[in-house]
Formats: C-alpha cells, sequence, structure tokens
C-alpha cells in the first residue's frame, strides 16, 4: 500500500532552508525521532566517532574530526622519533611479583599472569627455567593455540635449552597437529620459533 503523506515520517519536517546541512536542520528544528536524535547528538560531539567519517559531508558538522586523520597524524609524529624515545611512550608493563611456580598453566592463560610468567622466565636460572617450562607439559597444543600463553611458550623456547624442550615437539608432532598450528594465527608463532 503506498503511504499518504500525513503517515510519512519525512511529511511533519519542515522545509530545510538551501545550503544549510541535514544534521544542522534536524537539530535545530528539533524534528525527528529519538533514535534520529542521538545520532545527531553523537555526530555533534567534539570526539567524532570512527565511523563517522564514512558520512557524507552534508550529514557531518563543523566539529566533525576525524580519528582516522588523527591516526595518520600520530604515524607521521612516530616516525620522525627514535625506536628508544618510541618504547618510552608505551605503557610499561609493572611486574606484580607473582610467584608462578605450581601455577605456570594457570596464569599463562590471562593477560597479567602470561606476562608474570614471561618475567619469571628470563630472570630464572637454567634449573628453574626448565621447572617453569615443564609446568606446561600436556598443554602444549591449547598453549600453542591460547592468545597469551602462546607467548609464554616462545619465551620457554627462546630461553630454554633446545634438548630441554622436546616435550614441546613431540606433543605438535601427533596426527595433524603441526599444520593445524601453522595455519593458526597464534601457532604459527610457536612453529616459527621452533625452526629458528
Amino acid at each position: 500500500l503506498p503511504i499518504s503523506k500525513e503517515h510519512s515520517s519525512t511529511a511533519s519536517l519542515p522545509p530545510r532552508p538551501a545550503g544549510a546541512s541535514v544534521v544542522n536542520h534536524l537539530m535545530t528544528t528539533g524534528s525527528g525521532a529519538f533514535p534520529t536524535k542521538a545520532l545527531l547528538k553523537r555526530l555533534s560531539s567534539k570526539e567524532g566517532t570512527l565511523w563517522s567519517e564514512y558520512l557524507p559531508e552534508s550529514l557531518r558538522t563543523k566539529n566533525f574530526r576525524s580519528s582516522r586523520s588523527d591516526s595518520n597524524n600520530d604515524r607521521e609524529n612516530d616516525k620522525s622519533r627514535s625506536p628508544t624515545e618510541l618504547r618510552s611512550l608505551a605503557p610499561q608493563y609493572k611486574p606484580k611479583g607473582l610467584s608462578v611456580r605450581g601455577k605456570v598453566w594457570e596464569l599463562s592463560q590471562r593477560a597479567q599472569g602470561c606476562r608474570e610468567v614471561q618475567l619469571a622466565l628470563e630472570n630464572a636460572d637454567d634449573g628453574n627455567r626448565l621447572e617453569i617450562a615443564l609446568e606446561l607439559k600436556s598443554h602444549v597444543w591449547e598453549a600453542t593455540r591460547g592468545p597469551h600463553a602462546n607467548h609464554v611458550l616462545q619465551k620457554c623456547i627462546s630461553v630454554v635449552a633446545p634438548e630441554s624442550l622436546q616435550f614441546v615437539v613431540d606433543e605438535l608432532s601427533k596426527g595433524n597437529l603441526p599444520v593445524q598450528a601453522a595455519r593458526n594465527k597464534y601457532g604459527c608463532r610457536i612453529m616459527q620459533r621452533l625452526m629458528e
């Protein structure tokens, strides 16, 4: 059925003056449903939004600031800085000094915990490194696919003596696991470390 002008949502809107943006017109007339008002309020905020830069110019307000252009400016500024200076700007991890003994697998599955385990691996002597690494035994395949645990496994591979890591190779060489690991976004990193 055709919609009559009486039932059309645009029938009640006053005509927009020539040259006025849609946003400014709707904001000044107070027209539009609640979602429209919320959207217009968000578009007129000073921050802008990631998706709003894709809107037509007529829907953008003068306060509109593209987040993409800001990130491009940041990238340009970063190019002129030295790697040491960039590292100093990055948020630094502050270790909590947790004891990782007996809970390596548990800690490796969380963002903060995996950092603690990596720190413990870096600071431990060879014997303690091996003890920490052996706590991952029977969890190697899970760690290979984990977003946090893969970092712990990579650290183990890089700091523990290669002859002590045979359990890692054994667990990853079962059946089709090497192919699956190589195709996984985290597992491919483990395969690279093993080949280095």
